[in-house]
């Protein structure tokens, strides 16, 4: 990633530039004028939460942009799949910018703090850094890390990964594996839903 300095963004004729042609970084910066330095970190500082939404969404369409699901659909399907569903769950604006970029530190290569320097308020990126989890966990390192979530009482990430694995678990997203690997990720995400829910321990 490109460096990105701090300096914080307080000016308020800048602002309203942001409000008029959304929260795209790059549209910002042809806006205002403004190098990424003077624009990135502190977001969070001057702009109202249904900002970082937008902002979150421009960052993981383009993180996740060439990347396709096992079905052929462009991945960044399932990020928005997820943000709807937390918003029609009654989820704010933190959980919805999180359910946009839960993928991107596990699928795309970003960092925590990538995401920081990028202007991700410090209150979304703890819950995507709650839902990321590590390559290759074996099916109860997984429900081990549902339980993890779970546990941390954070109501954010917990509606993000019950969303997720709602998607995850429907028909079209099984379909295109062997049966018996539907079988298998049907069975991990029902009882990781269970889990989140607590209906299991």
């Amino acid at each position: 990633m490109p460096e990105i300095g701090l300096t914080p963004v307080r000016d308020q004729g800048i602002i309203a530039q942001i409000k008029r042609v959304g929260a795209e970084p790059s549209r910002i910066q042809r806006a205002t004028g403004q190098t990424a330095g003077n624009l990135a970190v502190s977001f969070y500082n001057c702009l109202p939460d249904e900002y970082q939404v937008m902002l979150a969404k421009s960052i993981a369409t383009q993180a996740h942009a060439g990347q396709f699901d096992r079905g052929g659909d462009p991945y960044v399907m399932h990020p928005e799949w997820v943000a709807n569903k937390v918003r029609e769950l009654g989820g704010g604006e933190i959980a919805v910018a999180a359910a946009w970029l839960h993928d991107v530190i596990e699928d795309a290569g970003l960092t925590a703090e990538d995401l920081l320097k990028m202007g991700v308020s410090p209150e979304v990126v703890k819950v995507v850094v709650l839902l990321t989890r590590k390559d290759g966990m074996s099916v109860e390192e997984y429900l081990d890390k549902i339980r993890s979530i779970r546990d941390s009482g954070n109501p954010d990430a917990i509606l993000v990964k019950f969303a997720d694995m709602s998607h995850n678990r429907i028909e079209e997203r099984l379909k295109p594996f062997k049966l018996h690997k539907q079988e298998r990720k049907l069975d991990r995400y029902t009882q990781g839903i269970g889990i989140i829910l607590g209906q299991i321990p």
